[in-house]
C-alpha cells in the first residue's frame, strides 16, 4: 500500500496525497507486506498496524509540516531511515513499532487497572454503607447467612445457569424470614444490600482480571526485553 508522495515538483506546489488521521483502519490487513505513508498527514495508530507479514515501512516527512513527522519521531528515526527500504533499516523500524505496540498495551492495561480499582473501591464503600444501614436492625448471624448464600449463588449460577431459579427461590425465602423475624427491616433495605453485594463481587472479579492481564503483560515484556539486554 503506497500512500506516500515523492514527486519533488508536486511537493513544492503543496500537492501530495491528503491521507490523514490514524493507521487504525489497517488493523485487519494481516497480509500487508509494504506500507508507505511518507509525506502524508497520518500521525497515529501505530498500535493497530499488523506486523505479522510487514517487511517494508516508510514514514519520511518529505515536506515541511507533514504530520507523519510525529510517527517518525515516535519511532526515533532519522529522515533517511524513515525513507529507507534497506532490510537493516526496516528491521529497526518494525522492531521499534513492535516495542511501541507493547508500550501501548501496557498503558491501556494500566488505565483499565486504575478504572477497575476505582470501581472496586466505590462498590466496597456502597456495600459497607448498605451493611451499616441494616446491621443494627438484625443479628449478624442471620445477615451473614443471607450474604454467604448469595455469594455462593453468584458463583454457582455462573457455572450452572440452570440452578438460578433454585438459588433465587432460596434467597427469597431467607429474605422473607428476615423480614418476619426483625420488624424494623424492610424489603427495600434487604434488596439494596443484596444488590450492593453483587456489584461488589463483580467489581472484585473485574479487578482480578485486570490484575492478571497486567501480570501477563509484564511477563511478556520480560521475555521480549530481558534477552536483548543480556545480548
Amino acid at each position: 500500500m503506497y500512500l506516500g508522495t515523492y514527486d519533488e515538483k508536486k511537493l513544492e506546489k503543496n500537492i501530495y496525497n491528503r491521507f490523514h488521521g490514524t493507521l487504525e483502519y489497517l488493523e485487519y490487513l494481516k497480509s500487508l507486506l509494504d506500507l508507505d505513508i511518507s509525506g502524508t498527514d497520518i500521525n497515529g495508530g501505530l498500535e493497530f498496524l499488523p506486523l505479522s507479514n510487514l517487511e517494508n515501512f516508510c514514514c519520511a516527512s518529505k515536506r515541511v509540516g507533514a504530520k507523519v513527522e510525529e510517527i517518525k519521531k515516535t519511532l526515533n528515526l532519522s529522515e533517511e531511515e524513515a525513507e529507507s527500504e534497506k532490510e537493516k533499516d526496516n528491521r529497526k523500524k518494525i522492531r521499534e513499532i513492535r516495542a511501541y505496540q507493547l508500550y501501548a498495551i501496557v498503558q491501556r492495561n494500566a488505565r483499565e487497572m486504575q478504572q477497575a480499582q476505582n470501581i472496586f473501591l466505590q462498590s466496597l464503600s456502597q456495600y459497607r454503607l448498605a451493611i451499616m444501614r441494616i446491621k443494627h436492625k438484625t443479628e449478624w448471624n442471620d445477615l451473614h447467612l443471607l450474604l454467604d448464600l448469595q455469594k455462593k449463588a453468584v458463583h454457582v449460577t455462573r457455572l450452572f445457569p440452570y440452578l438460578f431459579q433454585n438459588a433465587d427461590d432460596e434467597l427469597r425465602k431467607i429474605k422473607q424470614e428476615l423480614i418476619e423475624k426483625f420488624e424494623d427491616v424492610t424489603r427495600i433495605e434487604i434488596d439494596d444490600l443484596c444488590r450492593a453485594q453483587i456489584i461488589f463481587i463483580k467489581a472484585g472479579e473485574l479487578l482480578y482480571q485486570r490484575s492478571r492481564q497486567c501480570q501477563e503483560m509484564e511477563a511478556l515484556m520480560q521475555v521480549r526485553i530481558v534477552p536483548h539486554r543480556q545480548f
